[in-house]
């Protein structure tokens, strides 16, 4: 049996005049190439801040748990 290997990406915020520059989608991509194998990788977010959420979910990553105030998402 071959063990999963989950990655977290436990914080990420972009100043408010860097935001819509890219920034946040070149280090989830490049999270996402240096993930080993077929790593689990994983992160959480605010469940009100709607543009993070439209960009984990633009990026291939799937919602898998809700919470009242948090988002779990996930990617292999």
């Amino acid at each position: 049996m071959v063990a999963t290997i989950e990655c977290w990406i436990d914080a990420m915020v972009t100043s408010e005049r860097m935001r819509r520059q890219g920034i946040a989608t070149s280090l989830l991509i490049a999270a996402s190439a240096t993930a080993p194998g077929e790593a689990l990788l994983s992160l959480n977010v605010s469940s009100r801040n709607e543009p993070a959420i439209h960009l984990y979910k633009a990026l291939g990553f799937s919602e898998f748990r809700r919470q009242r105030r948090l988002v779990l998402f996930g990617k292999v």
